[in-house]
């Protein structure tokens, strides 16, 4: 690329101006440097979608977690979350399952005129214990990831789960047992479903530029042995 200045007479006056000049070839050869750098910064994202069901049959299984284990990138991108609430209105607990990142703090509310003694059993620290009288608000910080920590109250009132993540890539199953996983990077993943009551079983894919599927079915529950 060169500079060429150029002269023209108006009037009586003289208008001088520069005028870039650039050579095609130079110029189609640092476009294409461009491209390249920009490159790294569109990194491609895939899916894995299929379905969880139980060996004891019946239809796909509502309410099951589906999360990576291991295979996520350390400079993986990362959604911005909003900010995790548990809400207590009408004597039930919403959402019913609740997923917060370890050492994250989320508020828990309730909207009810009377009291609660909310109960968190979670598995690496003691029973926490949170009277909330009327309608007030407190925070409650997560500890370690863990998976559906119970969450109660004394009158057996309220029932529902918290599950500590390491990171946001998960995904709950619908009501036909159907889920999703977006975002995630190409590569090589180990994936686990996990059920409250029926179980959890691991699997690993490798995902390309697109998509994967990977279905789940999970052992059941456990059946006491008859003497």
């Amino acid at each position: 690329m060169r500079k060429r200045r150029e002269t023209a007479e108006l009037g009586e006056g003289k208008l001088s101006r520069t005028v870039l000049s650039i050579n095609p070839m130079k110029s189609n050869t640092l476009f294409a440097l461009l491209i390249t750098l920009a490159l790294p910064l569109v990194a491609s994202s895939a899916e894995v979608t299929g379905m969880v069901s139980s060996k004891d049959g019946g239809p796909g299984l509502a309410g099951t977690i589906v999360y990576v284990v291991s295979g996520v990138q350390p400079r993986a991108a990362l959604s911005k979350r909003q900010a995790p609430k548990l809400l207590i209105r009408g004597g039930r607990l919403d959402p019913e399952v609740l997923v917060v990142l370890d050492g994250e703090t989320f508020t828990l509310t309730s909207a009810d005129a009377q009291g609660y003694n909310v109960q968190f059993q979670f598995r690496e620290r003691t029973e926490l214990n949170l009277a909330l009288f009327g309608r007030s608000t407190t925070t409650v910080k997560a500890g370690r990831p863990e998976l559906f920590a119970r969450v109660s109250e004394d009158l057996g009132r309220l029932h529902g789960y918290v599950c500590v993540l390491e990171h946001p890539f998960y995904a709950f199953t619908d009501a036909s047992g159907m889920f999703k996983l977006s975002d995630l990077s190409p590569g090589t993943y180990t994936i686990e479903a996990v059920h409250p009551r029926e179980g959890g079983v691991k699997h690993k894919v490798a995902v390309g530029g697109v998509s994967a599927t990977l279905d789940f079915i999970l052992p059941g529950r456990t059946k006491a042995k008859t003497p």
